[in-house]
C-alpha cells in the first residue's frame, strides 16, 4: 500500500566491490615496487657519493699536510744558502747575484710554502664540510 508511511528513522548501507578491476591493481603494485627499488639505488648510489667524497676531502687533506712539511724543508734549505751565499760573499769568494739568487730562492720557498699552507685550510674546509665536523686547526706539522 503506497499511503502507509513509515515514521522513525531508516538505516541502509550501500557498497561496490570490484572483483575485477581491470589488472589496475597489479599494475599499481608493480608501479610501487619498481618506485622502492629505484628508490633503493638511490639511496646506495647517494652512500657510496658521500663515501667517496669523504676519502677524496680526506687524501686532498693528507697530500697537502706533506706538502706543507716538504715546502719547510725546502724554506729550510734556502735559509740556509742564503746564509753560504752571505759568507762567501763575505770572505770574498762569492758576488752579490749569489746572494740575490739565494734570497729569490728563499722568497719562492716561502710563496710555495704559504701557497701550501691555503690549499691544506681549502682541504681541511673541504673535509669539514663533507664530515659535517668542525676539525681543530693544527698548527705544527712536524
Amino acid at each position: 500500500n503506497l499511503d502507509d508511511t513509515i515514521e522513525g528513522w531508516f538505516f541502509g548501507v550501500t557498497g561496490q566491490w570490484n572483483i575485477f578491476d581491470g589488472l589496475e591493481t597489479y599494475g599499481k603494485v608493480k608501479a610501487a615496487r619498481a618506485n622502492l627499488e629505484s628508490a633503493k639505488i638511490n639511496y646506495d648510489d647517494s652512500v657510496h657519493q658521500v663515501e667517496l667524497e669523504v676519502q677524496q676531502a680526506y687524501a686532498n687533506l693528507q697530500t697537502a699536510r706533506e706538502t706543507i712539511r716538504s715546502q719547510q724543508k725546502t724554506v729550510e734549505q734556502a735559509l740556509e744558502a742564503v746564509r753560504l751565499a752571505t759568507e762567501r760573499l763575505a770572505a770574498g769568494a762569492g758576488t752579490q747575484l749569489d746572494v740575490l739568487n739565494a734570497q729569490v730562492q728563499l722568497t719562492t720557498a716561502r710563496s710555495t710554502e704559504l701557497q701550501a699552507r691555503a690549499n691544506y685550510n681549502t682541504a681541511l674546509a673541504e673535509f669539514d664540510r663533507v664530515t659535517a665536523t668542525d676539525t681543530i686547526l693544527r698548527r705544527d706539522f712536524r
